[in-house]
């Protein structure tokens, strides 16, 4: 049975860079091979801090969670500590995006597998302005996680942008964003 159902929380949005060009230079086998490994990784990243992968979007994810230091971790062990290997020909590098709010989901069987409202198109907007290695965050999510930043060793700057994107319209100014930059050695 599906039902919507709302819940207060992280949204999360990881981004395989340069997916398409990959997986039209590597052909469907290896493009299958190198999904069903990143999707598994991330599910188990995911899944360490508490969080929820919602769907997989073909070259990326939607997770959901509610701790705003897993969070931090699931940036951190993406990028550096458990970042995921370059397989089958792909090359792992990733991005993402990240908004706090109360967002409503369609839940089956008890487990969310998409979302049903509107706030949850903002990860989408703003994902396209972090480069590999980086997660942009709304002003909302900022707020929650800058307490964090130092300990985890995450360096995080103002990104403002000259206009309004679609999706923040309704807001009276605009609204900045935030890059988040882990900063911790790769245990090579």
């Amino acid at each position: 049975m599906t039902e919507a159902k709302q819940a207060y929380g992280i949204l999360g949005l990881i981004d395989i860079v340069n997916f398409t060009g990959q997986s039209t230079k590597l052909g469907h086998h290896y493009t299958k091979l190198y999904t069903v490994y990143f999707q598994a990784h991330l599910t188990e990243i995911a899944e360490r801090y508490g969080f929820s992968v919602i769907k997989f979007t073909g070259d990326g994810a939607l997770i959901f969670g509610t701790n705003p230091a897993d969070f931090l971790d699931i940036v951190i062990d993406l990028f550096v500590r458990d970042k995921p290997e370059d397989c089958h020909g792909f090359v792992s590098r990733f991005r993402m995006a990240g908004h706090f709010s109360y967002f409503q989901f369609i839940e089956q069987n008890g487990q969310f597998i998409d979302l049903a409202c509107g706030e949850g198109i903002r990860v989408f907007r703003i994902e396209k302005y972090a480069g590999p290695g980086e997660t942009v965050v709304t002003h909302n999510l900022f707020n929650i996680l800058k307490s964090f930043l130092s300990e985890k060793n995450i360096d995080a700057s103002r990104l403002s942008l000259n206009q309004s994107l679609k999706g923040f319209d309704s807001e009276d100014w605009f609204p900045p964003f935030y890059l988040l930059t882990p900063t911790v050695k790769s245990p090579d």
